[in-house]
Formats: C-alpha cells, structure tokens, sequence
C-alpha cells in the first residue's frame, strides 16, 4: 500500500499555530486545506491553459486551410486566452477591493476562533 502525503503550503498559515487535542485536528486545519485547495486549483488552472494553447496552436497549424477547422482553432485559442484573463482578474478584483476597502483579511482565510 502506497501513502502519498504532501502539503502545498506549511500547515500553520501566517504564523497560526493549529489547534490539535488528542492527535485530532481542530476546525483551524481547515485553513490550510482551503490554501492548498486554492494553490492547486490555480496551478491547474495554468496547466489547462497551458495544453488548451499547445493544441489549439497545432490544430491550427494543421488546419490545411479548411475554414471549418481554422475556424475551430480560433476558438479554442479565444477559449484559452478568456480562460486566463478570467482567471488573472478574479485574482485582481479580490487585491483591489482588499486594497480599497482597507480590509487586508480579504485575500486570506482564516477560521475565526471563539
């Protein structure tokens, strides 16, 4: 049996040490999780647009001419870039509201504890 164990980022995010008792994490592990979920879904992300580009790339070099697929080609390239701009200002509009409204508890989470 293969156990794979890994984090994205240390588990006790902006120097909050995580409350365990009895070897059994408390509701603030939840941070981290939401972190690494957050970092994996932004790196896949990435990679889509990544393969998305390469192959919408190929097909268009191999289109031959044929209007229907260039016409395919584009789109898959036009899907692509709108895929990563939406990604870019999702990010962006979360760093300027947290900017503008003064509230820098925006762009982290945090479990708040009683």
């Amino acid at each position: 049996m293969i156990a794979l164990l890994s984090q994205v980022r240390p588990f006790s995010p902006a120097g909050l040490m995580p409350e365990v008792i009895g070897d059994v994490a408390t509701i603030k592990g939840f941070e981290a999780i939401f972190n690494n979920v957050v970092s994996v879904a932004l790196g896949f992300a990435a990679i889509v647009f990544f393969f998305v580009l390469i192959a919408s790339g190929f097909s268009y070099m191999f289109a031959g001419g044929e209007p229907q697929k260039l016409q395919q080609a584009r789109s898959g390239l036009t899907v692509a870039f709108l895929g990563l701009i939406i990604v870019i200002l999702a990010l962006l509009i979360i760093r300027f509201v947290s900017l503008f409204s003064g509230n820098t508890g925006i762009t982290t989470f945090s479990v708040i504890g009683p």
